[in-house]
């Protein structure tokens, strides 16, 4: 019996672990990634010593949301120039998607996260979730890109 469950034991860390063998990481691909993540550091770390004056976040965030949105479009310009068609149809579709969803998450945010909901911050709160939303998307792309040349 003890040989039965060792074995069993053994056959599922196999299984949990050998998933990182499957990944298909291009080692010889440039690191959009950690590219992208430096220069969005910068602005974070612009952000958290920023004053607590209201107009100031809100100019950072704006300029922090102009990079995003650069970035964004150069993750996705990225894929289109090393996909197949077909694939580039799919990832047009999801990015289609994934636009509808933010453009709907943004408005609920708008609509609720107001000065009763959440204080003088809101404008703030609304700013840094849609950073967060926004830069989640461009990871989520370059982590994709990492798999072609």
């Amino acid at each position: 019996m003890k040989r039965f469950s060792f074995v069993g034991v053994f056959f599922v860390c196999v299984f949990l672990f050998s998933f990182d063998a499957f990944s298909i990481d291009n080692p010889d691909a440039p690191n959009y990634l950690e590219q992208f993540e430096s220069v969005a550091e910068k602005y974070e770390l612009a952000l958290s010593e920023s004053d607590s004056k209201n107009i100031d976040l809100i100019l950072e965030y704006a300029e922090y949301h102009a990079f995003l949105d650069e970035e964004l479009n150069k993750a996705y310009s990225l894929l289109k120039n090393v996909l197949d068609e077909e694939n580039f149809q799919q990832l047009k579709v999801s990015q289609l998607k994934w636009l509808e969803f933010r453009d709907s998450e943004l408005q609920f945010v708008n609509e609720n996260w107001n000065r009763v909901s959440f204080g003088s911050s809101y404008n703030l709160s609304r700013n840094a979730y849609k950073a967060e939303l926004v830069k989640s998307r461009i990871i989520q792309l370059y982590q994709y890109a990492k798999n072609y040349n």
